[in-house]
């Protein structure tokens, strides 16, 4: 049974004049999560490779202008499933993804390897978290920055109606 769509965050109800049409339905007391880097946990801070995506993944939310400290729990869970992920690519490099075993009928049988099982869980499940963060070009439609954006001069809005023409 589905649980429908997501719901929407309150500054997406704010641009789409949601608040306007019945100010009853703006939420009261919503929280803000602070603005800036969150400090990488113990787990990450333990595994280079955790720690390598951390600090990447966290430059590219900042200059994207969707990360807060909040966001520290997620993103360990998304580093420490990063470094998993390759480490079972190697795993599963050096052993092949289908291993021959004999059944017992003496049958030679083509098994799939439990490491690809878990590859393909760990993958599926960096898809998830992808999407959650907005790094997915679909998903990158659907979030709201936290960012401040510059405003546009008088110069710059002149230019973009076509100036002289």
């Amino acid at each position: 049974m589905g649980r429908g769509r997501k719901p929407l965050a309150k500054e997406v109800h704010e641009r789409n004049g949601s608040y306007v049409k019945n100010p009853k339905r703006r939420p009261k007391k919503s929280p803000t999560p602070p603005k800036g880097w969150p400090e990488p946990t113990e787990l990450v801070k333990a595994d280079p490779k955790a720690l390598e995506k951390w600090n990447d993944t966290c430059e590219i939310l900042d200059e994207c202008g969707v990360l807060s400290k909040a966001d520290s729990n997620l993103l360990e869970l998304f580093c420490i499933n990063h470094s998993m992920y390759f480490a079972l690519v190697k795993k599963v490099s050096t052993i092949g993804m289908v291993s021959e075993e004999v059944d017992q009928s003496g049958n030679v049988v083509a098994k799939r390897s439990p490491w690809q099982g878990e590859l393909n869980k760990i993958a599926d499940r960096q898809m998830k978290l992808l999407s959650e963060f907005g790094l997915t070009p679909s998903s990158r439609t659907r979030i709201q920055t936290v960012k401040e954006t510059e405003e546009e001069s008088a110069f710059e809005k002149w230019v973009n109606r076509g100036g002289l023409n």
